[in-house]
């Protein structure tokens, strides 16, 4: 798919209103239980379409985005979830959110199908006109076509594009080895091993600098930051070492290599005292 800029756009009583900042991706592909998008960028979110307060202080910080996947033939909505919050002065690409994969209930093949990403954007409080009234929906992302059958391997072949360190598709954390800033970033994803809800959308969880990481200890690991169930560790070995969960299960997923940039990865899924690789 050639790369496109989509702007978000509110389409309102004849009123074009181009809001700050567009969003784009490379390819995308519409199967018939799934929907798979890689490449995205976009312009960074600015406080005018803010429709988010995530630290509860009365104030919106940023943009909550929702994948909709409707079945044109009966209007049927098979999918209605958040996907990302991207943070005020952020894009998607910047903090990560260059990929997208969610499965929603299984329809035949060819059946014509719409995938959209949009906001919601609130201009209570402002001059009307020349804005409209109330809550308006803006597109951010669409994509209309035939589903088709998604291949045998696609639910094991995944990769985000990121450099995340763990390319696993059901991981409840990506890791990140950030060069340009010199530390470590772990993003948690919603998922039952970490945040608060289950809808595979991101969240920042920890930045460590370089410069903050510990010696290892010859007394066991070193917890070096934790935010809820997600934990970066340093272990007697000197290796690094992130855990998200437990889940409802007392699964935990674990990422482990060497240094940053890392010569090796390995990632896990612990439960009790069983540990078994993910690739």
């Amino acid at each position: 798919m050639t790369r496109t800029k989509i702007l978000f756009v509110l389409l309102s009583l004849g009123l074009i209103s181009a809001l700050a900042g567009c969003m784009g991706a490379d390819e995308a592909t519409i199967y018939c239980d799934a929907f798979q998008v890689d490449g995205i960028f976009g312009d960074i979110v600015t406080p005018d379409v803010v429709n988010l307060d995530t630290d509860a202080d009365g104030t919106n910080d940023a943009l909550l985005v929702i994948a909709i996947v409707t079945r044109l033939d009966t209007s049927e909505v098979l999918y209605h979830a958040p996907r990302v919050t991207i943070p005020v002065w952020q894009s998607a690409d910047g903090i990560g959110f260059t990929s997208d994969a969610f499965s929603f209930p299984a329809v035949p093949e060819g059946t014509l199908l719409s995938v959209r990403y949009i906001s919601q954007i609130d201009f209570s409080g402002l001059p009307s006109p020349p804005f409209p009234p109330g809550s308006h929906e803006a597109p951010l992302l669409e994509y209309e076509g035939e589903c088709v059958a998604r291949p045998a391997t696609a639910s094991d072949e995944w990769s985000p594009g990121d450099g995340r360190l763990n390319p696993d598709r059901y991981a409840y954390a990506a890791v990140y080895c950030d060069a340009a800033n010199q530390q470590i970033v772990v993003w948690g994803i919603n998922s039952p091993g970490a945040g608060d809800r289950n809808d595979g959308s991101g969240f920042l969880a920890l930045t460590v600098p370089y410069s903050d990481v510990p010696p290892a200890s010859p007394d066991g690991s070193v917890l070096i930051a934790q935010n809820d169930r997600v934990r970066l560790y340093r272990n007697m070995q000197g290796e690094l070492v992130v855990v998200a969960g437990p889940d409802a299960e007392g699964k935990e997923y674990v990422v482990l290599w060497d240094a940053c940039p890392p010569t090796y990865v390995q990632r896990f899924i612990l439960q009790g005292e069983h540990l078994q690789r993910t690739q």
